[in-house]
């Protein structure tokens, strides 16, 4: 998350700035990634920063709503066929994969449609966004406990963030903007690409 903060300083054209004084910014940066989470609140000047409060959790990731996507695509293919597709290895990389581009194209889209094969036979499935909302609904609500923790620690009452700034590709699921909003009443930021910022700050 600091390298994203330096990336979204930089890209504001703030960074190293002593023309623009010492006015304080008091931001967070939500980076939600394949594999990890973290929740950082910054305070800085174009020449200094200083991190509030941080908190995060290495065992939660964008993989994971994917993951609860192919455990419910197995667990329909066997309440249809009677077969297990989690005995094959090969096949799960398969449903994984569905899994993950449904993931993304519901981030668009409303509703997709999904088509998975074992054993020479095929399920074919509609899932829409909200069924999937529900489906990872607790996942949201690890990453938002997280979130109103660090701001609790950082001592940042309402009114004192300035912005939200969104990073990681699995932001872009609109769930995951819209909890933001409510946490925090500002509209999150997209100034950076998602994937790119944490390359780009550091």
């Amino acid at each position: 998350p600091t390298a994203a903060t330096l990336a979204y300083a930089w890209q504001r054209g703030e960074l190293g700035r002593a023309d623009l004084g010492n006015d304080e910014k008091t931001i967070l940066v939500y980076d939600l990634g394949g594999g990890t989470f973290d929740v950082t609140v910054v305070r800085y000047t174009p020449t200094n920063f200083r991190v509030l409060a941080t908190d995060g959790d290495v065992m939660l990731g964008g993989l994971d709503w994917s993951k609860r996507l192919a455990d419910h695509l197995v667990e329909q293919f066997k309440q249809k066929y009677g077969e297990d597709p989690s005995t094959s290895p090969e096949t799960m990389m398969t449903f994984h994969q569905e899994a993950e581009d449904a993931k993304r194209d519901l981030s668009d889209r409303s509703q997709v449609p999904i088509s998975v094969y074992f054993k020479g036979k095929t399920l074919s499935v509609s899932l829409s966004r909200a069924e999937f909302e529900r489906m990872t609904a607790d996942l949201l609500q690890r990453t938002k406990d997280t979130t109103e923790l660090v701001l609790q620690q950082a001592g940042v009452k309402s009114g004192v963030l300035e912005e939200v700034v969104m990073v990681g590709g699995s932001t872009l699921m609109p769930v995951v903007e819209q909890m933001l909003r409510e946490i925090t009443g500002l509209e999150p930021s997209r100034a950076l690409k998602p994937e790119r910022a944490v390359a780009e700050g550091a």
